[in-house]
């Protein structure tokens, strides 16, 4: 019996002195493999997750005994085959590289629905949208009159979809912009002016000959319209304005820039003039003339400071011939772009793309989308490097070379994917190191402009088939992460 005791206790100890070891260097990543050459060796890990949670991951075809999110350890430096499936989800597969003592991330993966979320938020023929990126308000027409105009505000709760077009109650979000009657209901609807984020709307409407200017309070159930037209003197260009002041508007007659006081009814004509490139910034107009200034206004005060201390070394901007479009990214950074197309910066190279660019999407983070006709691609200026005494610039990558005709693209889940609308088509783009490019999915058709919201998750647009104004979830709900809001841009938008 002693024997047996001596012997058992030895056991224990030979266990404990193997054993713990083995133990610890597994909590460390490392790996006992006696059948290999080393035997023993650094792991790295992979970690995991998905839109929606709860897929079942595969590893080189071994099932993992977690479901997603997940992390998967203790794995031999190598390539390594991931398959992730979930029921009425499309399989998601991708060959990564895990390398000792790092971890691989996949924490972005949006699972593709077989057939994806939708409400009909109208089912009544719809003929035309207006909608503008970072901005909760869609305008839609159903006719062609100020009467047949509805607005809809796409972060209102949606508890049932419509099935009976514009009847409904007070809880349904879909109302008419121009409620019981009046002058303006039969006045020629001609277009919407929308800002991001400003709940104003300026409605451009004609009646015999006559051009109507009508500032409409889209929160408002009872229509608030103010007849401003007046108050638009002369030739009228480019029309803008900014979420943080709704009392004044802004446009172009012929090189001067006139102000618009909703609340005083007066026009403040020529504030600045020989304009070249303008744009609105918390309550400040920032204008660049033909003769090389740029200056400040505070239009508010009637003040003004010139910034050409802080922004004068930009001679690829300043040499421009033409007009230029504004885009102000931050305190810091503004883009433009000129009449062919050039994408200019006031961070060294300035030129950034020399021809073609049509377009420029929020920012998420330090990347901002920008697009040609048949190229899609973003300006990364967390990028920019010195090589030697010089600043390289920002980086520029281009994700799609081969569309047809990009009328817009947005950010989704925090810069992870791209929703792109190439003429008629919605596409959702998947970002990464691909070998064969980004994958690229089809998600539906639409007529006219799109427009998405990544806190909701939600592309709205209008079916082209169908005519119905649509709500179709690209994030599920119980996925999406609240993140801090990008960078806000102000865009002018031209008659």
């Amino acid at each position: 019996m002693l024997l047996f005791r001596k012997i058992l206790f030895y056991l224990f100890i030979l266990i404990y002195l193997i054993g713990c070891p083995i133990i610890i260097l597994n909590a460390l990543g490392i790996v006992f493999r006696p059948d290999q050459k080393e035997m023993i060796q650094s792991t790295g890990l992979i970690s995991l997750a998905t839109i929606p949670e709860g897929a079942s991951v595969f590893i080189n075809g071994e099932p993992h005994d977690q479901k997603s999110p997940t992390v998967i350890r203790n794995l031999p430096e190598g390539i390594y085959a991931v398959r992730v499936t979930l029921d009425q989800y499309h399989p998601w597969e991708k060959s990564v590289r895990v390398v000792k003592e790092q971890a691989t991330a996949l924490e972005d993966i949006i699972l593709i629905p077989n057939n994806w979320p939708e409400d009909i938020l109208s089912s009544r023929d719809v003929t035309q949208v207006f909608c503008r990126d970072d901005n909760p308000f869609i305008v839609l027409c159903r006719g062609t009159l100020l009467q047949d105009v509805y607005v809809y505000k796409m972060n209102d709760p949606i508890i049932t979809s419509l099935k009976s077009g514009f009847q409904h109650s007070k809880e349904e979000p879909v109302r008419r912009l121009f409620p019981g009657g009046g002058a303006y209901n039969a006045l020629r609807i001609s277009s919407v002016l929308l800002m991001p984020k400003s709940p104003f709307a300026l409605v451009l409407a004609r009646q015999n000959d006559r051009n109507w200017y009508l500032w409409a309070d889209l929160k408002s159930s009872g229509g608030s319209i103010v007849d401003v037209s007046h108050l638009f003197v002369g030739a009228v260009g480019e029309i803008f304005w900014q979420y943080e002041d709704s009392e004044n508007i802004f446009y172009i007659s012929e090189k001067d820039i006139n102000r618009i006081s909703v609340k005083e009814n007066a026009v403040y004509p020529r504030i600045a003039g020989n304009v070249k490139s303008f744009g609105l910034f918390h309550k400040r107009l920032l204008v660049m003339s033909n003769d090389r200034q740029f200056e400040e206004i505070d239009y508010l005060n009637n003040t003004s400071k010139s910034l050409m201390g802080d922004w004068g070394r930009m001679p690829g901007v300043f040499e421009t011939p033409t007009s230029l479009e504004m885009y102000i990214i931050s305190e810091k950074l503004i883009l433009f772009i000129d009449e062919v197309g050039k994408l200019l910066s006031n961070y060294l190279p300035y030129e950034l793309i020399p021809s073609k660019v049509s377009g420029i999407g929020r920012a998420s983070g330090d990347r901002i989308l920008v697009w040609t006709k048949t190229q899609l691609g973003y300006v990364d200026f967390a990028e920019m490097k010195r090589e030697g005494i010089f600043e390289a610039g920002p980086k520029i990558a281009w994700i799609v070379t081969d569309a047809r005709d990009i009328q817009q693209a947005f950010w989704v889940n925090d810069g992870s994917h791209v929703l792109l609308q190439d003429k008629d088509r919605i596409e959702l783009i998947e970002l990464g190191s691909h070998a064969a490019g980004p994958s690229v999915f089809e998600v539906r058709k639409a007529q006219g402009a799109i427009v998405y919201s990544d806190p909701l998750g939600k592309v709205f647009f209008v079916d082209k088939d169908a005519d119905n104004l649509i709500s179709l979830t690209v994030i599920p709900e119980h996925g999406l992460v609240q993140f801090a809001a990008p960078d806000s841009i102000n865009r002018k938008e031209s008659l």
